[in-house]
């Protein structure tokens, strides 16, 4: 492998061992695959291993755990990594090739390509080889949670995809199949047969059998053992020759006990010996019995110049069927496996000769392969420098009032605020909208008829025409019924909606027009709020804002953010603006509860909007100045402290809108976990069990009590998405 070179695409390769440290066919595929694409990519890897991958790799692949650290241990290890990788190399996809080894990073992978190869069903593998059905099941979620996430997914065959599609519930479109390869050069033997026998110390007289499998029950190499004994009479000439390690080797030594001199055993073969063992032999055996999804093994006996005969699972017919169909058993079990040795055994002259094997194996070299993984990756990578273009994230510049950047159709925009009994605020927002250099097309304020001095402000601004002010009511409570509001009567391409204590600064709206005349698939646009409290502005910086974590924990820090615009999945009230094409019917969500605020209103409908497939971009460029007010409505949610009277209802109603919020938006690991560390963790806003034990020498019941009603919120959340359609298709005209 050679050193990275920054003009191509780079690619994060997340696999399970490093081939040369834990033999494999998961680790070989990893490894060939890694060389296949090499010259077309920038490679980066990851596995599990010694820090001597490093330097057996020349630096491409490094190790992120030992081998002895525990699951739990490498769950945290990769995220680390990952993360550090995100930062130093930021590949344009990520790929992965063992599910929980990025089943951690799913929320730090969001608006990122990730491409998974399918090597197997890991859960129904570990069940076949005894694991407890809780380990299956949990197993099961982990695999199901990054194959949801992942954008394509790459199997070995058909059987597999069928198994992807039915099984876990992946978008058949989304499955591409690509079969296994092998690295036809290394596994030509220049030697005959005999010749081969000899430099390996087999005897001359004697016709080999050669099945090198790991050792577990779903290989078959018990059936292929029994399948022999039938045959030692007939055959007394033949000699298996087993390789392999597993749990199996000592029950397969005491089975074959009876066979004498007619087995061997030859445990871990190595590498530079594993040719010479498929050209000494007549042929080779693939016996599996379940969850075969190629078997490499297959072309490695062809490219060898050695025939091959497999039982009729998985992928094993699919090769066949394009070889050789007269060599695969009519059934898995022993006695079919032995009805077709006998066959192949006395009918030798019809096996397919060396130049044949090889021909076929050449058709499948990794050169063939590689070719094809790479169209795959390439694909991702240009659908990842799209949603990342400089049309897409270039930082806005001011312009002259009235002055137009280019001849770009620039689209309409309307500015919604909502607003009650805040009237000096509204003010402050509204002349600052006036002093636009590009302004907005109209100024939709929504309010409440019993706002009196709202409703003396309005009428003074509607006898200002350079003021395009257009005014709403609303008769009930609530920001939901007045953002909708706000929808339902425009007719701009784009909708901003700000809140009445913020002030946009002169270039806010012209910047914002051309993020959505550069971007025409950008369906939603947020923007940093710089906050004010009592004349102080809030400093700060963060790298993440606007994440939903894949447990479901949200990170905000919409004021904190700086640098680049980037792709995000949740933004934030004060400053946030839509697409109507990408908005069309849908609405805010009248599920969600609470007194005039109803926090969590901005979040759902952020992730709506990105769950229907528009992009959702956060710039921290596009500022306004927000002079955070005190609400009617306490902030009860903002702090770990005792509540009393209506805080009580409303801060149940917090944790209410939360799940309705982030629950759609998670996938089905996403789901359990959110729903463990809701209840367990928690955060100091909305406590779980073991926040409460944090709290609970200074709060004393205080803590408990929030935790109950913290609890009994969300508990009534989840009964209402188990009575609604909001679960499965987000906000819509019926908010469900």
């Amino acid at each position: 492998m050679t050193a990275p070179r920054h003009a191509r695409p780079k690619i994060l390769q997340v696999g399970l061992d490093w081939f040369d440290e834990k033999p494999g066919g998961l680790s070989r595929y990893y490894l060939e695959a890694l060389r296949a694409t090499d010259g077309r990519f920038d490679n980066r890897g990851l596995v599990v291993g010694s820090e001597d991958v490093a330097r057996m790799s020349q630096g491409v692949v490094r190790a992120f755990a030992s081998p002895t650290d525990s699951f739990v241990r490498r769950l945290t290890a990769s995220r680390a990594a990952i993360r550090a990788e995100l930062k130093s190399f930021c590949p344009d996809v990520v790929v992965s090739h063992f599910a929980p080894h990025v089943v951690s990073s799913l929320d730090l992978l969001r608006g990122r390509p990730l491409v998974t190869h399918f090597h197997g069903p890991w859960a129904e593998e570990s069940r076949a080889e005894g694991a407890t059905t809780g380990a299956a099941r949990l197993k099961f979620t982990i695999e199901r949670a990054v194959y949801s996430r992942s954008s394509s997914i790459i199997v070995l065959s058909e059987s597999f995809k069928q198994l992807l599609a039915s099984r876990y519930g992946v978008p058949r479109e989304r499955i591409h199949v690509v079969p296994g390869g092998v690295n036809a050069a290394e596994f030509r033997v220049e030697q005959s047969r005999e010749e081969a026998k000899d430099r390996l110390g087999l005897r001359p007289d004697r016709d080999y059998v050669f099945c090198i499998r790991r050792l577990v029950r779903r290989m078959g190499v018990e059936n292929l053992i029994d399948a022999m004994a039938q045959l030692k009479q007939a055959h007394p000439e033949v000699v298996l020759l087993v390789g392999g390690r597993g749990p199996l080797a000592d029950e397969l030594r005491t089975r074959a006990e009876g066979l004498g001199d007619s087995i061997r055993f030859l445990g871990g073969v190595p590498q530079d010996e594993l040719p010479l063992y498929y050209r000494a032999s007549l042929f080779s055996v693939v016996p599996s019995v379940a969850l075969e999804g190629f078997g490499l093994t297959t072309l490695e006996s062809l490219a060898a110049g050695t025939p091959v005969v497999t039982t009729p699972v998985g992928g094993l017919q699919e090769i066949m069927a394009r070889f050789r169909p007269g060599l695969v058993a009519d059934g898995i079990g022993t006695e079919h496996l032995a009805a077709l040795l006998d066959r192949v055994l006395r009918n030798r002259e019809e096996l397919p000769a060396q130049q044949e094997c090889e021909s076929f194996a050449a058709e499948n070299d990794w050169k063939v392969i590689g070719a094809r993984l790479g169209d795959l990756y390439e694909q991702a990578a240009a659908e990842s420098l799209d949603e990342r273009s400089p049309a897409l994230v270039s930082s806005p510049i001011a312009l002259p009032p009235g002055q137009r950047s280019d001849a770009r159709r620039m689209p309409s925009l309307s500015v919604v605020i909502v607003s009650y009994r805040r009237a000096a605020d509204l003010e402050r927002c509204v002349e600052a909208l006036a002093r636009q250099n590009d302004p907005p097309d109209d100024i939709n304020v929504i309010y409440r008829e019993e706002d009196e001095d709202t409703v003396r402000l309005i009428e003074r601004f509607r006898g200002r025409p350079e003021i395009p002010l257009r005014a709403h009511a609303v008769d009930r409570p609530g920001v939901v019924a007045a953002r909708n509001r706000g929808l339902d009567t425009t007719t701009a391409d784009v909708v901003a909606m700000i809140d009445d204590d913020t002030e946009p600064p002169p270039q806010w709206a012209g910047a914002l027009r051309r993020h959505y005349a550069d971007n025409p698939r950008l369906g939603a646009l947020g923007g940093r709020d710089v906050v004010w409290v009592d004349g102080t502005s809030i400093d700060g910086r963060r790298d993440t804002v606007g994440k939903l974590q894949w447990f479901g924990r949200v990170v905000g820090n919409h004021h904190l953010g700086y640098g680049e615009p980037r792709p995000v999945d949740v933004l934030k009230g004060a400053n946030m603006s839509f697409r109507m094409a990408a908005v069309q019917q849908r609405r805010f969500n009248e599920l969600l509860r609470g007194d005039g605020a109803q926090p969590w209103e901005d979040a759902e409908f952020s992730l709506a909007i990105k769950r229907s497939g528009w992009p959702v971009l956060y710039d921290p460029n596009l500022v306004v100045r927000h002079n955070q007010s005190a609400r009617r409505e306490a902030r009860h949610y903002a702090t770990f402290a005792a509540l009393a009277g209506r805080e009580r209802y409303n801060y149940r109603c917090f944790c209410f809108n939360e799940v309705i919020a982030v629950w759609p938006s998670l996938s089905p690991g996403g789901k359990v976990a959110y729903f463990v560390f809701s209840g367990v963790v928690g955060t100091g806003v909305a406590p779980g069990l073991v926040q409460i034990v944090r709290n609970a020498r200074s709060l004393g019941f205080s803590a408990v009590d929030r935790f109950l009603l913290c609890q009994a919120g969300k508990f009534q959340a989840f009964m209402a998405l188990a009575s609604s359609s909001v679960a499965s298709t987000g906000s819509g005209k019926t908010h469900g």
